[in-house]
């Protein structure tokens, strides 16, 4: 009887194992449904390495050029980077860093720095001076500002903060970027460029999508070097005055804004050669544009036009227009515009409508 007991009792307890066990199989399974894969953003090369073991246990460390520990949920980051003396691109994005201090003195040959993705702040980030650091990522972080750490990198010519709160943003912040050809302030929650942008007298790229602009400060046109001014997704309703002086700009991005005069000076913008005017407020067409010869992409879709812009056909240089959501392109519009359309594409322009 004793034995028939235990043989139940060992029978209950197998069963209630094998139970327990199902069910935690099938959280696992529920636990594995609900994240999501994480498909990781790196290059396997034979000077590469793309995780955390393999940077630990590689013998010759001096062959290493790419250190790709990026997503990884790294929450501090690890003394192995050091291991790699000619290391020039280092990935950091997409981890859960708070704090992160690295002393550059010992990656002598570090050229790219990418740390977007993690939860930094202005106080969180320290770099030792260098000189060796061309481009820094800190975007989609908790930057209010641009972080003093930045300005050690002496001779940083990229530097890409959009998807921060850049809330305090001051004329001071650009001070000690000398080297700067390209700045990225995308969707920002920039309500207003400071007037001290003058200061990054080399900046040849700047991209401020996405934010709160009404309009732009007078000093952005002592931008002498600038060539891609991207302004677009905004609320801005009048270009500078004095935009000519961006005499290097060959191109503008100013769709989606409130935009719907140009201003006369625009003219003397003949290096032009791409120009983005879509989705604003224009209902008759700017004649400014006419004088450009330079011009290759001229887009003026979803505005206001109600017939189709005759001056149009004064434009002596195009490749590409685009027309596409104007009030006058309703039905039949080849039949009614046959002529014009006719005559643009007579002059090899590929129109878009």
């Amino acid at each position: 009887m004793r034995l028939f007991v235990m043989l139940l009792l060992s029978l209950s307890l197998h069963f209630a194992g094998a139970q327990t066990q199902a069910t935690q199989q099938k959280n696992d399974q529920a636990e594995n449904v609900s994240k999501p894969i994480v498909r990781r953003e790196v290059r396997r090369l034979d000077s590469s390495i793309v995780d955390l073991k393999s940077a630990i246990a590689t013998i010759d460390t001096l062959k290493v050029k790419y250190l790709y520990l990026n997503q990884l949920e790294l929450k501090e980051v690890p003394k192995v980077i050091y291991r790699f003396r000619n290391l020039e691109q280092l990935y950091l994005g997409g981890n859960e860093l708070k704090s992160v201090n690295i002393d550059l003195k010992r990656l002598p040959k570090l050229r790219q720095l990418h740390l977007q993705g993690n939860q930094l702040t202005n106080i969180a980030l320290t770099l030792t001076e260098n000189s060796s650091v061309n481009i820094l990522n800190l975007k989609e972080n908790k930057f209010t500002n641009i972080p003093d750490a930045a300005k050690n990198c002496k001779k940083m010519t990229s530097l890409w903060l959009g998807g921060n709160p850049l809330t305090d943003l001051s004329s001071k912040s650009f001070k000690g970027l000398k080297q700067l050809r390209d700045l990225n302030f995308y969707r920002s929650d920039l309500a207003v460029l400071p007037k001290g942008i003058k200061k990054v007298r080399k900046l040849e790229v700047i991209d401020l999508y996405y934010n709160k602009l009404e309009t732009l400060p007078k000093s952005i046109t002592r931008l002498k070097q600038l060539t891609h001014l991207a302004v677009s997704h905004n609320q801005i309703a009048a270009l500078p005055a004095k935009i000519n002086r961006l005499k290097n700009v060959h191109t503008l991005y100013a769709h989606h804004n409130h935009l719907s005069w140009l201003p006369e000076q625009i003219v003397k913008m003949q290096n032009l050669k791409i120009l983005d005017l879509g989705y604003n407020w224009f209902t008759n067409f700017p004649s400014e544009l006419t004088s450009f010869t330079n011009l290759s992409e001229l887009d003026l879709s979803s505005n206001n036009f109600s017939e189709f812009p005759q001056q149009l056909l004064k434009i002596r240089q195009l490749d590409k227009l685009y027309l596409r959501g104007n009030p006058f392109l309703k039905e039949n519009t080849e039949i009614k515009y046959g002529q014009q359309l006719g005559l643009l594409k007579s002059k090899s322009i590929e129109v878009f409508y």
